[in-house]
């Protein structure tokens, strides 16, 4: 009788989760390969095994398939037969119970020839289902604003964050007198809205802010709404889900109008004294949004003139 002799060990390890995210926010399967050497018996199918382990505070539980426990459960999962295998498990019903928990997947797999890997390292990774807030600090709900305008706010995450390299803070932009309504996506104002979450404008994110500077001129006189929403750097990442008007969604009116000034007092050119400087000011479309008014006092008339 003939055989061939295999002692070589096979090698099998997990890319969902891949020990390089460190956060996930859903795991539909857990996912991964193996091999074994050109020379090996190759594996015959559901030859993988893997282990879910909770880090429950001060102990560990394990995923039996329904239910978790102190005992060290050994799963066996699904692959095809040959030398260079995928292989998947259902974690659709896993419960992995609430934000910030800790988890750690481990794999190992077995040849025809009865050489078993020994368990591989752990893919560690935390749990995130809690979504992301943020606020939009320019515009403020029904201000008025210039052609060109600078719009920033805030972001908060309580577990993966949000931060320049991870997560981001995007924008709705949306003209609402145009007839019809527009939106501005894909780098051009747009009659129908963005189809997707990634078509929404990116805002440029710092250590606890957000900004996005408009590219292009806005209509005077036109009113519009700015939508912010945060995506927090879990994978593949909770969005934020309510928008509340005056936090989130903020209105304003693009105004292009200088404003004016007129002084009353004083009124003549010749005076023996001047207790007070006083006038009137006016801005379109709404006198309102006057911030301030400033004047000059000079003396001699060609000298420079100081505030």
């Amino acid at each position: 009788t003939a055989f061939k002799f295999d002692n070589s060990l096979p090698l099998s390890d997990s890319t969902a989760p891949d020990g390089v995210k460190p956060w996930y926010s859903s795991m539909a399967t857990i996912t991964g390969t193996a091999s074994d050497s050109l020379a090996g018996s190759g594996f015959g199918a559901n030859a993988q095994q893997i282990k879910i382990r909770k880090m429950a505070g001060a102990g560990n539980q394990y995923w039996t398939g329904g239910s978790w426990a102190v005992n060290i459960t050994t799963i066996n999962v699904v692959n095809s037969a040959g030398t260079v295998v995928s292989w998947t498990y259902d974690a659709s019903l896993v419960d992995w119970g609430v934000s910030g928990s800790s988890y750690a997947v481990a794999s190992r797999i077995k040849d025809k020839a009865d050489n078993q890997q020994a368990w591989g390292a752990e893919r560690v990774f935390k749990w995130d289902v809690d979504v992301p807030t943020s606020a939009i600090t320019s515009p403020a709900n029904y201000s008025y604003l210039g052609t060109t305008p600078f719009f920033y706010g805030t972001y908060y995450d309580l577990h993966s964050g949000i931060s320049p390299s991870g997560g981001k803070v995007e924008l709705l932009i949306m003209d609402q007198t145009a007839v019809p309504t527009q939106w501005y996506w894909g780098s051009a104002w747009q009659t129908v809205p963005p189809p997707t979450n990634d078509d929404w404008v990116d805002a440029s994110v710092w250590a606890s802010s957000w900004t996005y500077q408009m590219p292009v001129t806005l209509t005077p006189n036109h009113q519009y709404l700015v939508v912010s929403r945060a995506k927090d750097s879990s994978s593949p990442g909770n969005y934020q889900t309510t928008f509340e008007t005056g936090t989130s969604s903020n209105t304003f009116i693009c105004d292009n109008q200088n404003p004016s000034t007129y002084i009353g007092t004083p009124s003549t050119t010749y005076r023996d004294q001047l207790t007070s400087i006083s006038g009137t000011a006016q801005d379109s479309p709404q006198a309102s949004q006057l911030k301030r008014v400033e004047i000059e006092i000079a003396y001699p008339a060609n000298k420079p003139a100081y505030a």
